[in-house]
């Protein structure tokens, strides 16, 4: 058997699994780079709702989030940041207090200064500039077709996932020397002839960027098929610690807490200085069928993933006592299970972690713009060999 002939199947994998996810791989791929700035974009097309008249002094967030609960027993708070700039509102995400009964909003902004409600959203994916940005993640995530279309992204996922290492191998030279004929793949000219400078795009930038492609193609896989394949291969192979979510719920319809969110702040923080942890309360939660409120720390007091992403305290609501700690820290189990957004998204890196996986968006699209180029301009050149064959017999 020569070195060709095992190679040729290769050729035919990658070129027709290329093929058949392109299309759909270049729609995620220019979503994807859209997505990376969803944040700045969703408060942009949103300003009426996000933006204020800056003010000197502004009201503490966990105390302005404290005295909207009190006045509104139809609804929970569910969660909210607590690093708002001056010129900013405070969004605060909450769900009805009465199990069955729907509210029109799913998101309240209160004003920085005074803590008065500015206005309120549903942030559910819709054709509309309120919920434009969810639209646009579900569109990514899904082409807006459920679960079949989910499943359908997953496998063209894996398609690229299978594609990206077959290509590498594809660029490996078959003469000697080796390192210098294999060097020059890696390399490209803008002064090259379009046909030339295209296929050297292709295989450079593949090379120079296998490693967080893959990585970018794993991800997207294990996020298509999160339920059925990758939690129940994870919490097998690796069960997380014990969490305060196990088990049941211990109020199903739901309970008010009792010691407020500013209260729980003051005590995870307290309990932060006396341990001497350099971490910082970042966001609040309350989880009403647990009825226990939780408080995300990260090492700036920023909402974010760097690193393995942040720890929560939980508190229960009634008094105040310790409920649990989820930590990725120290518990390999539930560092394996939410890793998978950071990473795809970059936000583990921080601004260039996501500077990276925009760089990969464009790459993306560019691999499916010059494979199909140069599957036509090859496939011209196949066709041309057949016909001539075909008339010397």
């Amino acid at each position: 058997m020569t070195h060709r002939e095992p190679r040729a199947f290769w050729i035919w994998l990658h070129r027709y699994t290329g093929l058949l996810a392109c299309l759909f791989l270049g729609f995620a791929a220019i979503t994807g780079c859209v997505l990376c700035f969803v944040r700045p974009l969703d408060a942009a097309i949103n300003a009426d709702l996000f933006k204020a008249a800056p003010v000197a002094r502004g009201i503490d967030v966990a105390t302005a989030v404290d005295r909207f609960q009190a006045v509104h027993a139809d609804l929970y708070v569910r969660s909210f940041p607590l690093s708002i700039p001056l010129d900013q509102t405070i969004p605060v995400k909450v769900e009805a207090a009465r199990m069955g009964k729907a509210l029109p909003f799913d998101q309240v902004f209160l004003d920085r200064g005074d803590g008065h409600l500015v206005g309120t959203r549903r942030s559910k994916a819709a054709w509309s500039r309120r919920g434009a940005m969810e639209l646009l993640h579900d569109a990514h995530y899904t082409l807006l077709g459920g679960d079949w279309a989910k499943w359908f992204m997953g496998v063209m996922a894996l398609l690229w996932l299978i594609s990206n290492p077959v290509g590498a191998y594809l660029t490996l030279p078959l003469r000697r020397p080796f390192w210098r004929n294999w060097r020059r793949m890696w390399r490209f000219s803008f002064g090259s002839q379009l046909p030339r400078l295209l296929l050297d795009l292709h295989r450079s930038s593949g090379l120079w960027l296998l490693l967080p492609m893959t990585a970018l193609a794993f991800t997207s896989v294990a996020l298509n098929f999160f339920t059925l394949a990758y939690e129940p291969t994870v919490s097998k192979l690796v069960p997380a610690n014990p969490s305060p979510f196990d088990g049941k719920p211990a109020f199903p319809t739901g309970v008010a807490g009792k010691i407020g969110f500013a209260r729980a702040v003051a005590l995870v923080s307290a309990d932060n200085v006396r341990s001497g942890e350099p971490w910082l309360p970042a966001t609040v939660q309350y989880v009403s069928k647990r009825g226990i409120y939780g408080v995300s720390l990260t090492d700036d007091g920023l909402p974010g993933y760097k690193g393995l992403g942040p720890k929560t305290i939980y508190l229960h609501g009634d008094g105040g006592s310790p409920a649990g700690m989820d930590s990725p820290y120290g518990n390999p189990g539930l560092a394996l299970i939410p890793f998978l957004y950071p990473v795809h998204s970059g936000r583990m890196g921080g601004v260039w972690g996501v500077a990276l996986v925009f760089l990969l968006g464009l790459v993306t699209t560019g691999h499916c713009i010059t494979g199909v180029y140069i599957w036509w301009k090859k496939r011209r050149s196949r066709v041309a060999s057949a016909r001539k064959v075909a008339a010397a017999r």
